[in-house]
Order: structure tokens, then sequence, then C-alpha cells
């Protein structure tokens, strides 16, 4: 059991703040990357438009680009598609609406992740999979059980043991809370062939993992997730360069 949470320990350990490209900001390098891109919501926009929009459905990135002509890419920052979609809005945002739009922890919708996680699975036999999530959010409670505590210098980490079912399930709630609850920032197998990492300081999410995964995981219908140079700065990732 001791052996079990010092491999977890110093997997996390590897993490750090001053990570300088988007293969550092996982735990190890991986052959290849996916950079996922979860919706955005237009609410606080109003946007004029060629199309009719609904105010309160997320747009995926693509989507959004298409509305207004602008290019989506493997490196498109939200910034240079929230700058597009404010000199076209009706409205006039105030700072704190601003900061609200341009920062924000990505909330990657179940049925992704439930797409996520049948793809990653056909590529690894590990019988469990890791998720653990910030431990800023509080103490946290959830259907898989106790979790293990994590205090790293950079992020303390909650971490719980599941399968690949769990992907596009896992789902935890601070203790005494309502709601949907939290899903996880970072997961990966036990043969750690793959990791998937989101962050409270992110516009997007990234995966790392074989070629063949990656390219599986880019065709995925109606999910906005491309293939990505692993050496590129890490601020494509960060919504305030």
């Amino acid at each position: 059991m001791q052996r079990h949470h010092d491999q977890i320990a110093s997997w996390l350990q590897r993490l750090h703040s001053d990570a300088l490209c988007i293969a550092d900001e996982l735990p190890k390098r991986f052959s290849a990357y996916g950079r996922i891109f979860p919706p955005v919501s237009l609410a606080l926009h109003d946007p004029k438009t060629r199309q009719d929009y609904d105010p309160l459905k997320d747009y995926r990135w693509s989507e959004i680009a298409s509305m207004f002509g602008t290019k989506f890419s493997a490196t498109t920052k939200w910034e240079e598609l929230h700058s597009t979609v404010v000199g076209n809005s009706r409205c006039s945002l105030n700072v704190s609406e601003r900061d609200e739009l341009n920062s924000f922890a990505p909330d990657v919708p179940s049925r992704w992740l439930t797409c996520i996680g049948s793809v990653l699975r056909r590529y690894d036999n590990s019988e469990s999979v890791f998720y653990g999530i910030w431990n800023g959010y509080g103490l946290t409670e959830s259907r898989l059980g106790s979790p293990l505590h994590f205090e790293n210098p950079f992020r303390g980490y909650y971490v719980w043991s599941g399968t690949y079912d769990d992907f596009g399930r896992f789902r935890v709630r601070e203790k005494g809370g309502r709601g949907g609850g939290y899903q996880q920032d970072i997961a990966w197998p036990h043969s750690r062939s793959w990791c998937y990492r989101v962050d409270t300081d992110w516009t997007s999410g990234i995966i790392g993992g074989t070629p063949e995964m990656i390219d599986d995981l880019v065709n995925i219908p109606d999910v906005d997730i491309l293939e990505i140079d692993g050496n590129l700065p890490s601020f494509y990732l960060q919504p305030n360069p």
C-alpha cells in the first residue's frame, strides 16, 4: 500500500509551475499530444452573427470560429476568438465579465469525457485508472470512496482509483455540498500510457499518449480535440499569457 502511495506521489510531484512547453505540463513526455477545447458560453456577448444562436447553449470553439469566419487550429487562443466576438457584440462587457470569460476552469461535458474514455481504453489494458482533483476545492467526497491526499508544492490533489467506466461519470462534491460537483483535473491509467489534464488557470486541456491514440481522439465526432506539438509554449493553454 505504501509503495502504491509513493508511486502516485512521485508521479504528481513531476508537475511544476514553471513549465515552458505543453509537454512539461504532464508528469512525463509522450510521443503525441491532443488539445481539448471545452465549450464556451456566448450568453454575455449577444454577438451580431449571420445566423441565429442560442444564448443558453455552450458552443464549441470551432462553431464560434465558423460564426465569425476566424481561423481555428490547435494553436488558437481563446483571446483570438473572444476579441472577434467582442468586436461583433451588441453588449459592452465590464471588467469582471471579461475576466469571467477569459479565465475559467475547463468543464468538459460528460458526454465528451465518455467518448474520450472509450477511445483510451482501446489502447491500454490497465484495470485501474486514477482520478485526481485539485485540493483547492476543499474537502471532497466521491462514490469511489475515500481518496488519497497529496500535498505537492505546485498543486495538491485528492486521488481516487477507478476504472475506464468512470472517465465520463467521475464527479466530486464538497462534503455536504450540492449540485453536479467537480470533474477530474488529472487522470491516468496504472500503465501510465496516457495522461489527461486540465487546470483551473487554463482555457483548454491536454492529453498525452501514442500517435495512434491521439489520431483516434481527433476523429471523435462533435468533440473539439486537435493534435498539438508538445514542444510549443504552454501559454496556448492559458487565458492571459
